[in-house]
Formats: structure tokens, C-alpha cells, sequence
């Protein structure tokens, strides 16, 4: 029998490695974050926990564990197969990120003072964000808007500045976000950069004015909603008013759905201004009139008994002879018995 070592607890240690600290931990919830530490410490022990296991060292559910190694596999933390679930090496993955990025990255025609300009940048972020503290992955995605979306330095501290505004410092993914739309909207300079910003105030104004007339507020579920209705189909607020205006006093006016069908059936006919639109409103209740007048005089001769008054007093007078029958039947016995 082999002898248990009780100090081996005690005097033990499990690594935590820094880039899940800097990168991982503040995205992950409460549960994803102790089974992600009880992985480690199994492995380092060379165990495997299974789904079961995990759920009674944290008194919860099967179910709650599946979501927190889903969470984890997701941030690329550990990879689940069938019978057991394996916590993934950062160092080894981002290490082998970072060179494989290199590969592709082409610095064959950026200029030595463009370089330095990079460098001193990423300095300056560093030092004024994360206190000369900041991780991989922030170098790794700054590196990337150099050289894949050719950003000039200034773009890059300004997209840190947006992160700083909105209290997102910490989300790499939002960060990301921000600089794939800034490239598919053309920029790379900051005097691109700056009139992109003039046109996204120009839309959050419009967007505004849309959530102020219904009495809601703008979120990030309804504003991508609004803003297509200006940059996909082109209409300016004052058609989108029109359009407000239709169903405002419905039960369900909130409902952007409604107003959203209505424009996009505006813009399938090709209406563009407001004279248009109600002339086609006018149009269309016309149609709906004649159609209601029409279906009211087809209607009329319907019946069965139109011409013969006869037929309603024969029918009513074949539903109750039943009742009249078995009325007279008693009345008979009632005299026989007698």
C-alpha cells in the first residue's frame, strides 16, 4: 500500500500563467473561473476530473459545469473531447499565434521612421493604459492593425482612447470590433479616421432622435436596427418620422419591427420622398375601400331562403317536431294511465 504524504497539499503550488490573468480572467464568470483553477490543479497533479467530479468539488450542477467548460473553450482555455477535457497550454498557443502572424505579417515596405513611430506608440500606450503592464494578446492585435489594416500610429492611440471612454479597456474582442470597422469603412490615417467619426455622430444623433420620438432607449440591440434604415435603405429622419407617426398611438408602438416593415415596403416601391408616400398610402387605402364595399354586395344572396320565406318556418318547425312528438307521446300515456 502506498504511504500518502499529507504535506503534499500544504506544500504544493499550482501555476496560474500571467496571460490568463491579464487576458482571460476578467472576461470569465464566477463558475468558469474556479473549474478553470480546479483543472489546473488536477493536471498538475496528473488527474483528469470528469463533469461529475468538478460539479460536486463545487457543490453545483452537471449542467452549470457544462456551461463553464463551453465559456472556457470558447476563450480557448482548455478543449473538450468526448471522455475528458484537457486545460490548453497559453504559452505554447500564443507563442505559436505570434509566430505564425509573423509569417504573413509583410514589413518588407514600411520605413524605418515609420517603425520607430510604431514602437514609440505602443511605448506610450503601454505606460499611459496598463502602467507598463500591458499583456500579449494588446501586442499581438496592435501589431495586427500595423500590419494587416495599415493603421498610422495616431488611429491606434485613439482606438485606445475610445476603449478608455466606454469603460472597455479590458475586452480585446470590443477593441477588435473598433478596428475591423474602422478598416471596412477605409480608414488608416487619422484624417480618415476623423471624418469617419463625423459620420458615426451624424448616424447616433439620427439614432437618437428615432429612440426620443418612441420613449425608448437607445441600446445595442435596437440601434443597428434604426441605423440600417438610413444607411441601407436612405431614408433621412423626416421619412422615418412619417413613418412614426403611422402607428405611434398603437398598443405596441415601441415595436421598431413595425416601422421597419413599413420602410422596407416604402423602399421596395421605390419611394423616396414624402409626397411619394402619401400618394401611395392614398393609392392603397383606395384599393382596401373598393375591395370592403365589394365583398359587402357579394355577400348579399347568400342564403338558402332569399325569395322563399316558407323555408325558415319549415326549418324551425322540423327542429322543434322532436320535442313536439315526444311531448304529444307523453300526453298520451298520461291519459291512458288515468
Amino acid at each position: 500500500m502506498e504511504k500518502r504524504d499529507d504535506r503534499t497539499l500544504l506544500l504544493s503550488d499550482t501555476s496560474v500563467p500571467d496571460l490568463f490573468i491579464a487576458d482571460h480572467m476578467p472576461l470569465l464568470d464566477e463558475h468558469a473561473l474556479k473549474v478553470y483553477l480546479l483543472l489546473l490543479q488536477s493536471e498538475g497533479r496528473g488527474r483528469k476530473l470528469d463533469k461529475k467530479e468538478l460539479a460536486a468539488r463545487l457543490g453545483v450542477t452537471v449542467t452549470r459545469v457544462e456551461k463553464a467548460l463551453n465559456i472556457l473553450e470558447a476563450e480557448r482555455l482548455v478543449s473538450q473531447k468526448e471522455t475528458e477535457t484537457k486545460v490548453i497550454d497559453l504559452k505554447v498557443s500564443e507563442v505559436e499565434r505570434y509566430v505564425a502572424g509573423k509569417k504573413e505579417a509583410k514589413q518588407s515596405d514600411v520605413l524605418p521612421g515609420e517603425v520607430s513611430a510604431r514602437e514609440r506608440t505602443v511605448r506610450i500606450i503601454n505606460d499611459t493604459y496598463f502602467q507598463g503592464a500591458m499583456s500579449y494578446r494588446w501586442y499581438a492585435l496592435i501589431d495586427r492593425w500595423f500590419s494587416d489594416y495599415r493603421f498610422h500610429p495616431d488611429v491606434v492611440y485613439t482606438l485606445f482612447s475610445e476603449l478608455v471612454d466606454r469603460n472597455k479597456l479590458n475586452h480585446t474582442g470590443y477593441a477588435a470590433s473598433i478596428a475591423d470597422n474602422w478598416h471596412k469603412n477605409g480608414v488608416r490615417t487619422f484624417e480618415q479616421l476623423s471624418r469617419h467619426q463625423d459620420r458615426f455622430r451624424d448616424m447616433y444623433q439620427f439614432c437618437q432622435k428615432v429612440a426620443r420620438s418612441l420613449r425608448i432607449s437607445l441600446d445595442e440591440y435596437n440601434e443597428p436596427l434604426i441605423r440600417k434604415w438610413n444607411e441601407e435603405l436612405g431614408f433621412n429622419f423626416e421619412i422615418v418620422e412619417l413613418a412614426l407617426s403611422r402607428s405611434v398611438r398603437m398598443r405596441n408602438a415601441k415595436n421598431l419591427m413595425i416601422y421597419d416593415r413599413m420602410l422596407r415596403t416604402w423602399h421596395s416601391h421605390g419611394l423616396k420622398d414624402k409626397e411619394a408616400i402619401l400618394a401611395f398610402e392614398e393609392k392603397q387605402a383606395a384599393k382596401k375601400s373598393e375591395s370592403q364595399t365589394r365583398f359587402g354586395k357579394d355577400n348579399r344572396g347568400n342564403y338558402e331562403d332569399q325569395g322563399d320565406p316558407t323555408i325558415y318556418e319549415k326549418a324551425l318547425n322540423d327542429g322543434l317536431r322532436p320535442l313536439r312528438l315526444k311531448q304529444e307521446g307523453r300526453s298520451r300515456e298520461t291519459s291512458s294511465d288515468r
